[in-house]
């Protein structure tokens, strides 16, 4: 969470900060500080005050072994069972975790590993193109596709599509999460600094000759564009407030893009979605579907229907915008075509006092980490790759996570390369 903290930007801080803010700050901070300044405090002897001080801390250890020893069972079987009590020490473990960053980064760089040197397509006839949405916080049981009782997808329910809602993200933050869902080596084997120092799934499909392009309308993609071409929403929309810029402008750069290509192309669209705190942002008036919602900077004010129905009303955005994609793509008959979706992470929503994201993913809520994952494929590449829809949605259900982003992209690019793992592809 101190990654993704240093690596924000001035338009999602600005999201956090808000009249609220300003008066916590001035009466739990400044006044407090201000009456402390003010008065005036008498010290005793060195002597005196490092006794009192050592008997305090001393008499705090004594009582902390009574308790201890005199329910020693209960306390080792609650130790054992939950190895990750250290990451709830305030503010210890904020300081260690700071201090294994700053070490990590006076490491210096490491040698760039580059992995699928091997890649080649396999010829298919017609050249396809890939859609890539990188969501963000979007929560799979919000997805009326998935069972959700309110009715979010009334534009991807017709379009034949797969989504998946047994899913399990990488992390919880987008800092952590991006680069993993990226990285060809999975999960158990991922540390951003590998993330950084090797090939990525969209550096194997450049170096095999499809065309890559990421844009962005959110914060940087977190190392993982650095070698391909890049457009960036945000600092390209003239006097637009780059804290509204919607969604849907994607849309049209998408049709830009596309209009002058002639070969294989995977586009990557990193999305704004269901960025809080303002949900309300982050939809026009008219997909205002749910009523009444939360339309302030701090969430845990509203009424848990309220905060619902932002959240919710994000969702049936987010539906469009991919609804709109897969059209896109249907206009593309001589293409083979496809649209995968997948969140970064998911969000709390209050449930059990927690809001947003970012807790470390062993003590995180399912909230939190039960992502959205969505799969539209064309007539021509199902035809074409002689890929078994049964098969893919009898994984409806099945518990998947991040690692099988990059293997499902080089399969429906018909990648080969030793990197390639078959048994992480969706549509193997």
């Amino acid at each position: 969470m101190i990654i993704n903290t240093l690596q924000t930007d001035v338009k999602e801080a600005m999201d956090l900060i808000s009249l609220g803010f300003f008066i916590h700050i001035f009466f739990l901070g400044i006044i407090p500080s201000a009456i402390v300044y003010l008065i005036e405090i008498e010290y005793g002897s060195f002597k005196k005050d490092l006794l009192i001080r050592l008997s305090s801390i001393a008499t705090a250890f004594l009582i902390i072994a009574v308790i201890t020893f005199a329910n020693f069972k209960q306390v080792s079987f609650i130790t054992r069972q939950n190895n990750t009590l250290n990451q709830h020490i305030t503010p210890l473990y904020t300081l260690t975790s700071t201090y294994r960053l700053a070490k990590l980064s006076l490491e210096g760089e490491s040698k760039f590993i580059k992995l699928g040197e091997d890649a080649k397509l396999t010829k298919t006839g017609k050249k396809t193109i890939g859609i890539m949405v990188v969501g963000e916080t979007a929560r799979a049981d919000r997805f009326s596709l998935n069972g959700y009782q309110k009715e979010t997808n009334s534009y991807l329910k017709n379009k034949g599509v797969f989504s998946f809602k047994n899913t399990i993200s990488c992390g919880t933050a987008t800092a952590f999460s991006v680069p993993c869902m990226f990285f060809l080596n999975g999960e158990k084997n991922y540390t951003q600094k590998k993330a950084k120092n090797q090939s990525n799934v969209l550096d194997v499909l450049s170096l095999a000759g499809v065309k890559t392009v990421w844009v962005n309308n959110n914060s940087s993609c977190k190392n993982v564009c650095t070698r391909i071409e890049t457009l960036n929403i945000i600092t390209s929309s003239g006097g637009e407030d780059k804290n509204t810029i919607l969604d849907e402008k994607l849309l049209d750069t998408t049709n830009q893009i596309l209009k002058n290509n002639k070969g294989d192309i995977l586009i990557v669209l990193h999305t704004m979605g269901s960025h809080g705190p303002r949900y309300y942002k982050r939809f026009p008036e008219k997909f205002a579907k749910f009523k009444p919602f939360c339309n302030n900077d701090t969430p845990q004010n509203c009424s848990k229907d309220e905060l619902n129905n932002a959240f919710d009303n994000t969702i049936v955005y987010t539906d469009y915008v991919l609804s709109r994609l897969v059209d896109i793509l249907k206009e593309k008959k001589e293409y083979n075509t496809f649209m995968f979706y997948a969140s970064d992470h998911g969000e709390s929503l209050g449930e059990n006092g927690i809001y947003l994201h970012g807790l470390p993913k062993k003590i995180a809520p399912k909230e939190q980490t039960n992502f959205a994952m969505v799969l539209w494929l064309s007539d021509q590449i199902v035809k074409s790759q002689n890929i078994n829809l049964s098969k893919i949605k009898n994984l409806a259900n099945k518990e998947l996570n991040h690692d099988y982003l990059p293997h499902t992209l080089l399969n429906l690019f018909k990648v080969q390369s030793s990197v390639y793992k078959k048994e992480f592809s969706l549509v193997n």
